[in-house]
């Protein structure tokens, strides 16, 4: 896991910074992926994580939960978004958990198109399970 794999996810995403986390602010898509694949590495230091990747996107997890993804924008597609969506089943098990900020509606839609349910909302944060 490089930034530079991580960046040819999300490369050509004119809406991630929409949804990107709100108490950061991010002048461009490449400082929005550093700041992703810095909080990846954090969590890899404390606990060990997974990455896995496909043609479609990439899933960073550790045990039961959910921490990254991202699918390149090119191929979200209604067929690839399911796809992915059984890919992460597979990848992170049958029960796991996800942690997002409120304003990923993106993300937060996605998981729950393929099954995940609100478990709680807490301020700007909301954690899904399935």
């Amino acid at each position: 896991m490089t930034y530079k794999n991580i960046y040819e996810y999300f490369k050509g995403d004119d809406r991630l910074l929409q949804f990107f986390h709100p108490n950061s602010s991010p002048d461009s898509i490449e400082e929005a992926v550093l700041e992703i694949y810095d909080i990846m590495l954090d969590y890899a230091k404390s606990e060990k994580c997974n990455f896995v990747s496909n043609e479609i996107g990439y899933v960073f997890y550790s045990k039961n939960r959910l921490i990254s993804f991202c699918v390149k924008p090119e191929k979200r597609t209604k067929s690839n978004l399911k796809d992915f969506g059984d890919f992460i089943k597979k990848t992170v098990g049958k029960h796991f958990n996800c942690y997002l900020f409120l304003n990923n509606s993106r993300a937060i839609n996605f998981l729950m198109r393929m099954g995940m349910k609100v478990n709680k909302v807490d301020n700007s944060i909301i954690l899904l399970t399935i």
